[in-house]
Formats: C-alpha cells, sequence, structure tokens
C-alpha cells in the first residue's frame, strides 16, 4: 500500500523504508547503531579578512555555539551515544553544551592547537 495516495516514492538519499513506520528516514537509522560523533570547533572560522570585503556575512562565537548546540541535540535526538569535542581558547565547546540534559555522553579532547593556519 503506497502510504501517499497518487505520489510517487521518493527514491536516492531521501527514501523511506515503508517498514520503519510514517516519517522516518534512513539515514536516520545510520546513528541508530549508538555510534560516535567527532565535532572540530573553529573559532577563528567565518571571521577573515575575504569575508569582510566580500561583505559576505560572518559567524560570531555565539552563532558557532547555538550550531554546537543545535548539532549535539539534534545528534541525541538521532540516537547518537557519544559526542566528541575539540577544546578551543573561546569555550565554545563546553558553553554549548554546559546546560544541556541528554542522555549522551559528552567527551573534550586536549587537541595541541596555536591558533595558526599549522592546526589542521
Amino acid at each position: 500500500m503506497d502510504p501517499l495516495p497518487g505520489r510517487p516514492w521518493i527514491t536516492g538519499a531521501n527514501a523511506r523504508d515503508p517498514s520503519r513506520g510514517a516519517g522516518r528516514r534512513d539515514s536516520v537509522a545510520l546513528v541508530e547503531n549508538r555510534g560516535t560523533l567527532g565535532i572540530i570547533v573553529n573559532p577563528h572560522s567565518g571571521r577573515d579578512a575575504r569575508r569582510l570585503f566580500a561583505r559576505a556575512g560572518t559567524s560570531t562565537i555565539d552563532d558557532k555555539r547555538n550550531q554546537v548546540t543545535r548539532i549535539v541535540v539534534g545528534a541525541a535526538a538521532a540516537g547518537c551515544a557519544r559526542v566528541l569535542l575539540s577544546r578551543d581558547s573561546f569555550r565554545i565547546g563546553s558553553a554549548a553544551t554546559d546546560a544541556l540534559d541528554l542522555p549522551i555522553e559528552i567527551d573534550f579532547l586536549d587537541l595541541p592547537a596555536t591558533g595558526h593556519a599549522q592546526d589542521g
């Protein structure tokens, strides 16, 4: 039985498996193995001279913190068991997750960083 009468099945990355229930995408099943998500926070991205001269949008520290919060909450909702965050000089990762009460493990990695282009 076609769950959406009169509409063809969506194929490819947006395909739905009818055995998963209404509205469940196959991509969600990839995280259901309770895997680990790693996030490397770069506090200096989005603030370089090229963006200023091109009148492109810039990202503030608050914008980055909010993005990390949304990513972590989304990963928890999708079934991720653990999130690894890199520490940074602006404490974006810790500020993004300090007030979250989620059923996942959040760990911080102390990666060597100088704040220069050599960090990679």
